[in-house]
């Protein structure tokens, strides 16, 4: 039985508990602190099966101090039940990265991937999760984590192909991460592949969160532009922006704004003049996001 606990960014992350019997035993934790406790003193499996009946409420604070108290236990210990443990630090992770705890983030995944290449030869695709969780904890730390984010993607990337299908939405979700991280970086080229790539697996999967799906159209449209194809963006983004009004989402006005100021960023002012009035046409007031000079120069304002 796989039951997923841990929420990330409004969506389950399914991670695993294994079919425990909730409080069998003389060990059965009574409480949140005595879950933590007996935890603490290496009955982490009975910890992590009483975090199966926390509150649906203080589920993540609940599941947390289990895990982190969990995460103390040396790999001895964890390896009695590796696939349990493997779950449980990627779920760590999932919560740490959800509260912009990156240094802890990696420090737990990149030990929850050490655990998992030295007891398992053949690579689990559960595994795939864990590298995007790593990448999304690396990218807002700067480029001296270039490295290690650059490694991190590779090996997921091989991993992924060996064991996914070319359809489906851990491998959808790796992509996005992957793309991410190298736009973060202004590394356009690389990043326009691996959108190129999501935009089309999205399509497949029809997973129906069409604000996601937009936001993943005007990402890839951004690296179009920036690597010297304004009609791709135009094409790409305008998907995108069609799909927001189309769901009444309230991010569709701030994104018709963004659409002139990535124009100004790629030099081209006229485009972003031309985008700047359909903007002021359409609201009613000038955009705040680009500046028009007078000899005809322009500047992104952000």
């Amino acid at each position: 039985m796989r039951v997923g606990f841990v929420i990330l960014a409004g969506a389950v992350l399914a991670i695993g508990v294994a079919a425990l019997a909730v409080g069998s035993g003389p060990s059965k934790p009574s409480s949140l602190d005595d879950a933590v406790a007996q935890t603490r003193d290496g009955q982490w499996q009975q910890g992590l099966a009483f975090a199966q009946t926390c509150p649906a409420a203080a589920l993540t604070t609940c599941a947390s101090q289990i895990m982190e108290a969990m995460a103390g236990l040396p790999d001895s210990k964890l390896s009695e039940n590796p696939r349990l443990a493997l779950d449980a630090l990627i779920g760590l992770g999932a919560i740490q990265v959800r509260r912009q705890h990156y240094f802890d983030a990696i420090t737990t995944l990149e030990r929850g991937i050490a655990l998992h290449d030295r007891l398992f030869a053949d690579p689990l695709p559960d595994i795939v999760p864990a590298y995007r969780l790593l990448l999304m904890a690396i990218a807002p730390l700067g480029e001296r984590h270039d490295t290690r984010g650059r490694t991190a993607a590779a090996r997921a990337l091989e991993i992924a192909n060996a064991k996914l299908p070319s359809v489906n939405s851990d491998r959808a979700d790796l992509l996005e991460a992957i793309a991410a991280l190298h736009s973060l970086r202004g590394r356009w080229p690389e990043a326009k592949t691996h959108y190129f790539e999501l935009v089309a697996v999205e399509r497949a999967l029809a997973r129906g969160d069409d604000s996601r799906f937009a936001t993943m159209l005007m990402d890839f449209g951004i690296t179009e532009l920036f690597t010297g194809n304004p009609m791709g963006f135009e094409a790409a983004f305008d998907e995108g922006l069609a799909l927001l009004k189309r769901i009444d989402s309230p991010n569709y006005r701030s994104a018709v704004d963004v659409r002139a100021n990535f124009l100004a960023r790629a030099g081209r002012c006229a485009d972003a003049q031309a985008a700047a009035a359909a903007y002021e046409q359409e609201f009613r007031e000038k955009t705040g996001s680009v500046e028009f000079l007078a000899d005809g120069s322009c500047r992104p304002v952000y």
